[in-house]
């Protein structure tokens, strides 16, 4: 069982994610209008580092497979899964709850109690687009005890590389399907679990086998800096890989874990998760602010780096009062 990443690192990590999310919806619409950082070649580099930050799906799946499967390694029932989605979905719901009424009332969102329905139980997110995770992370937690109990059983390294290259050729096949039939509303429900299996069962792998702690006794990168400086070099091959569609969407999936590995071994401990935490709201609010119902409150600091400030301390203030509410509803729930 692999020690590398401990539970209070990988909740830093998923909040450096959702901060990696944020600046990725900020400025993947060119046609916004901000002050750059700076221009190259007349192409502001937001532009460029939204390539980079397109990670950030994979790096919460990646994440939810190798923890998980640190947690239920002997085995799990679906009784704890579904204790899991129930309480996922209850959070879901109350910034559902929250927010909808909000944009009805706006005028933004039209009532129509069917699309309400199919929002309310994330088999649409025409709401909130960013809410199309809310679905594969159920499906994902759904498959996880099968998975878990094959990757038991294939416990063969040479077993294990054949799961990983057939898991990767279905990943990029469904992302090939699913550029053409993206238009199909199941397409769009139940796709995306073919394509984000690949590094769910990545994290599975890596997290059974301890393949971390064996990188970590053989690599000669002892020094923090060199780390660093490895991890900068690899960031920067991953965005030229993302800025080459067809490439970046077969290498940037398998150098994900590599990413991850090194990004742990250069952050800190934290002493404390409790803004970490809060990553799950602030994914989950952050495109009310930024797009839906107060982008002037965010595009109206006009610098690029103070919009990207701004944003996480704005969402992140918000998903922490938020927390306080949700841990009263879910002890009064007993979940």
């Amino acid at each position: 069982m692999d020690t590398c990443i401990s539970k209070g690192k990988s909740t830093k990590i998923k909040y450096i994610a959702v901060i990696m999310m944020i600046i990725l919806h900020l400025f993947q619409n060119p046609s916004r209008e901000y002050i750059s950082l700076m221009k190259i070649n007349g192409c502001p580099i937001e532009n460029i580092i939204v390539k980079f930050c397109s990670l950030c799906v994979g790096i919460f799946v990646f994440l939810s497979g190798y923890g998980m499967a640190k947690k239920y390694n002997e085995g799990v029932t679906y009784k704890a899964i579904f204790k899991k989605i129930v309480k996922f979905y209850i959070n879901y719901w109350f910034i559902f709850l929250l927010f909808i009424p909000i944009g009805i009332a706006m005028g933004i969102i039209k009532f129509d109690l069917k699309r309400i329905v199919l929002n309310f139980l994330a088999i649409e997110s025409d709401y909130n687009y960013e809410w199309w995770f809310v679905a594969l992370y159920v499906q994902l937690l759904l498959i996880f005890p099968i998975l878990n109990k094959c990757l038991n059983i294939v416990k063969v390294k040479q077993k294990n590389f054949w799961v990983y290259i057939i898991s990767l050729i279905i990943s990029i096949a469904a992302k090939g399907i699913y550029k053409i039939y993206i238009e199909n509303a199941l397409i769009r429900l139940f796709l995306p679990i073919f394509i984000y299996q690949f590094v769910f069962i990545n994290g599975i792998i890596i997290s059974k086998n301890g393949i971390f702690n064996i990188i970590q006794k053989k690599i000669t990168l002892n020094n923090k800096m060199k780390m660093k400086l490895f991890l900068l070099m690899l960031s920067f091959i991953m965005t030229i890989m993302g800025c080459i569609p067809i490439l970046g969407k077969i290498i940037n999936p398998i150098l994900t874990p590599v990413w991850i590995y090194f990004l742990a071994q250069v952050i800190r401990e934290p002493k404390s998760v409790k803004i970490y935490k809060s990553s799950t709201n602030v994914w989950l609010i952050h495109t009310f602010f930024t797009t839906y119902y107060f982008p002037d409150v965010i595009w109206n600091v006009k610098y690029s780096v103070l919009i990207v400030i701004w944003t996480v301390i704005l969402t992140t203030f918000i998903s922490m009062i938020l927390d306080r509410i949700l841990e009263q509803i879910n002890r009064a729930l007993n979940i």
